[in-house]
């Protein structure tokens, strides 16, 4: 579970919680309004390993070695990356960084 702040439409700041696990969803929730859902993104096809929120960006890895990043302002996808051949077990995040190592043994570095 990772913790994020965001601006929402009205302009205040908001806390929200991100989730990830079995499911295949990533959910950003908001402890305000009794837990509910502001987004829920489901483009995972396996299990979900890790999770970094960085800023607004949402960044999930998978058993399958897909890494997807989504923005939690608007809830879009940004990207999906092919972080390895096997499951992602490990990221970490800055806002200049993406560091992701897995099951395949090998450690990718990503600079943004």
């Amino acid at each position: 579970v990772s913790t994020q702040s965001t601006w929402g439409a009205t302009g205040l700041s908001s806390q929200l919680v991100v989730t990830a696990g079995a499911d295949c969803r990533v959910q950003a929730l908001d402890p305000r309004s009794g837990w509910n859902p502001v987004h829920t993104f489901t483009e995972h096809q396996t299990f979900i390993y890790c999770l970094e929120v960085v800023d607004s960006l949402v960044l999930s890895a998978a058993g399958d070695g897909m890494l997807i990043v989504h923005d939690l302002a608007d809830g879009r996808l940004l990207y999906g990356l092919g972080a390895g051949q096997a499951a992602v077990r490990c990221m970490g995040a800055t806002t200049d960084r993406l560091v992701a190592a897995g099951d395949d043994g090998n450690v990718l570095v990503y600079c943004f």
